[in-house]
């Protein structure tokens, strides 16, 4: 239970006069989330107070989702990467989950992420076997790195954001193989012979 003073003069009529309060319920209450609060009040004329009255019970929620449990892997004999990670939050649906990759084991976050599918973006819902799909073949080519890192985070539908959580580093390969070569005929066949010596350098 909390109680304050709201103000000390505000107006009033024998039919009554609307008035509208700002209480900043976090400051009081802390990081919690119920939906079980209940605001009452009472008017006190300089004489005397009169009786409560009271609000029926809202919600409140200023606890932010947390993102646990972040890997990432590259897809083998393709170039998508499968970031799977667990999303945890008093607030079940409507949450907007955001992805981030860095090529410096953490240091940046400067990889675009344009090609994504899953459980990513707005709309997400929390649990565990969350995945999200990471087209770097697209994104990011012509790379061939052990220091790679996916991070996210979540928001929701009450805009409490949450910290980002990252994976360790993975290795990715989207370059594509190149074969310098020069022929050089090593000897003739001889009459009659099919064979051919052939040096590739």
């Amino acid at each position: 239970t909390r109680s304050m003073s709201i103000q000390p003069a505000v107006l009033s009529s024998p039919t009554g006069v609307a008035h509208t309060f700002a209480w900043d319920a976090r400051a009081q209450l802390g990081e919690i989330a119920t939906t079980t609060v209940y605001v009452r009040l009472r008017a006190n004329d300089g004489i005397t107070s009169g009786s409560f009255a009271t609000s029926s019970a809202f919600p409140v929620d200023y606890v932010s989702p947390i993102v646990s449990n972040v890997s990432a892997a590259q897809t083998a004999g393709i170039t998508t990467v499968s970031i799977s990670y667990v999303l945890s939050d008093y607030t079940t649906s409507s949450l907007d989950v955001e992805l981030g990759i860095s090529n410096d084991s953490g240091s940046s976050w400067t990889v675009p992420t344009t090609s994504v599918t899953g459980n990513v973006g707005a709309g997400q819902t929390t649990g565990a076997g969350k995945t999200i799909t990471w087209n770097a073949g697209a994104d990011f080519t012509s790379q061939q790195l052990s220091t790679m890192r996916a991070r996210v985070r979540a928001r929701d539908a009450w805009q409490n954001l949450g910290a980002f959580t990252s994976s360790t580093n993975f290795t990715i390969d989207t370059l594509a193989p190149a074969t310098l070569v020069t022929a050089d005929i090593k000897a003739q066949p001889n009459a009659g012979d099919t064979a051919v010596l052939i040096g590739v350098s």
